[in-house]
């Protein structure tokens, strides 16, 4: 990805389906290592409806015209397969005519995006929403307590909304992770008071006064 990023620039958008590596069903909001990294640059990810593979036409088209071409005369090592997969993409866009591109071919529609670094963009939350950093862990700090989220946020940081005092929502850029159980908030006051209460306890027992022994 940051080979093709360097030499075609970074997207506004990229669609893709509901696998590996695009999605991770362990994360919220299914944001794997890889998604995340993309929306830290700002692109916006499409997905697929599940099981619709209609959803990502042209490509799985593509594919298909790729595995019967390969399957039509295969090679006997993967060096002069490579050059029959070369010849099939320089055919694909840039000599046969799509029908989807009114009889025009890929090259000839293709316009490269400006190219900008691949460095993330802060992104500021809006009042109301703390922002906090995932640590390596995969886990956040909430009022001094660590809550996991997931390890494919590890390193960024998350926005962490307030809801009632057992759960807040969780937010990466302007995605909405979902809502999180946090144990309440404790009252440092009562604590203070506490303490108070059994340093002065503590403290009128060494004051009084011991029985002397007279051993003459």
């Amino acid at each position: 990805m940051e080979r093709l990023f360097r030499k075609y620039g970074v997207p506004r958008a990229i669609q893709c389906d509901n696998g590996p590596p695009f999605v991770s069903v362990r994360s919220p909001a299914g944001i794997s290592r890889l998604s995340a990294w993309w929306i830290s640059l700002g692109i916006v990810v499409v997905r697929s409806r599940p099981a619709c593979p209609q959803d990502n036409g042209g490509h799985e088209r593509m594919h298909r015209d790729i595995k019967a071409e390969v399957q039509r005369h295969p090679s006997n090592d993967l060096a002069s397969e490579q050059r029959r997969l070369a010849r099939f993409r320089q055919e694909f866009n840039h000599v046969r005519p799509h029908q989807a591109l009114n009889g025009r071919t890929p090259a000839e529609v293709y316009r490269p995006t400006e190219k900008r670094k691949m460095v993330p963009i802060e992104h500021v939350y809006p009042d109301g929403i703390q922002p906090t950093l995932v640590y390596s862990c995969g886990s956040f700090l909430y009022q001094g307590q660590k809550y996991y989220i997931s390890d494919c946020l590890r390193g960024y940081r998350i926005g962490i909304q307030y809801v009632n005092p057992l759960q807040v929502r969780a937010w990466f850029y302007e995605i909405d992770l979902g809502i999180i159980e946090v144990e309440p908030a404790v009252d440092d006051s009562i604590f203070d008071r506490t303490a108070r209460k059994r340093h002065k306890s503590k403290t009128k027992l060494q004051r009084k006064p011991t029985a002397t022994v007279n051993l003459s």
